[in-house]
């Protein structure tokens, strides 16, 4: 997808590169791209670098008519409040080439993941209407978040939603928001039910020390790999 303002020169395309997935000519899904745009004239170019891809309908919508704060944008995930794993910020480790799953954001950062079906992942807070899960784990990746919470609370209750088809580890890390010191770091354990489809709310911390900082960031590494992490809990 490429945009830019009427009448400028092909240099001031504003772009985006997505991946379609793989399910078959008759099987749409929606690819979503959140840009902030000032008022004006806008040209939107839709082009296929592979060919062999149908097209059905494009929506262009207004999401937000304020101009963002970047702190508030780093700052995203706010206590409490349940939210989508794919808050995760741009400092993760992904060790797979190519990126794997159907989830149509954030497609570009190569972090594997999937469109989830959970009721009760999807009533986590999201930043986009469609809600995946990060799947295809192995043993080492991991993700951060950056948290943002009153000064004056200094206890937190945390836990995740995580799916995994036999036992798997997961270790949970909470530091302050230059990551020099860790508050918190434990390690828990998948229930293993037989499935990929089948999630459990895990509880990390019923209650946890953080100090008075406010912002924080956690830090979720997958030990062992083979999980799915649909969303987290933090109060």
């Amino acid at each position: 997808l490429e945009l830019t303002t009427v009448g400028a020169s092909s240099s001031e395309w504003n772009s985006k590169l997505f991946w379609v997935p793989a399910e078959g000519y008759q099987s749409f899904n929606d690819i979503l791209w959140t840009v902030f745009l000032e008022g004006n004239d806008y040209r939107l170019k839709v082009q296929s670098n592979t060919g062999k891809i149908n097209l059905c309908s494009v929506a262009v919508l207004v999401s937000d008519l304020e101009t963002p704060n970047p702190e508030d944008k780093e700052y995203s995930v706010m206590v409490p409040g349940v939210y989508n794993a794919m808050y995760y910020t741009e400092d993760f480790l992904e060790k797979s080439e190519e990126r794997l799953g159907n989830c149509p954001v954030k497609s570009n950062t190569g972090i594997d993941a999937k469109i989830n079906q959970d009721s009760t992942c999807n009533e986590a807070i999201s930043e986009f209407d469609v809600h995946c899960h990060i799947g295809w784990t192995e043993e080492g990746e991991y993700v951060i978040y950056n948290v943002k919470k009153d000064a004056e609370q200094d206890l937190l209750k945390v836990s995740i939603r995580v799916a995994a088809y036999g036992k798997r580890s997961i270790r949970v890390e909470l530091h302050s928001h230059d990551m020099d010191t860790m508050f918190a770091r434990k390690d828990v354990e998948t229930p293993g039910r037989g499935s990929w489809d089948t999630y459990d709310t895990i509880l990390v911390w019923n209650e946890v020390s953080v100090g008075h900082d406010e912002f924080l960031k956690m830090k979720v590494i997958f030990l062992s790999g083979n999980v799915n992490l649909c969303a987290f809990d933090i109060q």
